[in-house]
């Protein structure tokens, strides 16, 4: 599939600004994901609930590396092009393994914190 953005070449002057832009000190990266708060507080949720939010989240993370996957096959021209694809492949399949390794343990805490309040 083709992609409908429209390039627009860069003029010598405009080349310079962007390399000029690049050269500033690099801003802290952010990682920001609505889930961690969710996960944070599964422990008062329903169970059922929190392996429904899980499983979307986990297959929105396997969606998101197939897009990556497409787009390295499709837009991969140059060397650097490949070097922020294989960055961006690193930085998705770690979450991922570690979602699918211990999903169980998120699942557990909601369906046994509420057992814990019960006993209170």
């Amino acid at each position: 599939m083709a992609s409908r953005q429209k390039i627009y070449p860069l003029t010598k002057a405009g080349r310079a600004e962007f390399a000029q832009q690049l050269a500033m000190p690099l801003s802290e990266d952010m990682f920001r994901s609505p889930f961690l708060p969710f996960a944070r507080f599964a422990y008062i949720l329903p169970r059922d609930l929190v392996e429904t939010r899980f499983n979307e989240f986990l297959q929105q993370t396997i969606d998101k590396r197939k897009h990556l996957e497409e787009a390295a096959e499709e837009r991969c021209s140059n060397a650097s092009d490949t070097w922020v694809i294989n960055y961006g492949r690193a930085i998705m399949e770690i979450p991922e393994q570690n979602l699918r390794t211990h999903m169980h343990e998120l699942i557990t805490l909601a369906r046994a914190e509420p057992e814990k309040d019960a006993a209170e």
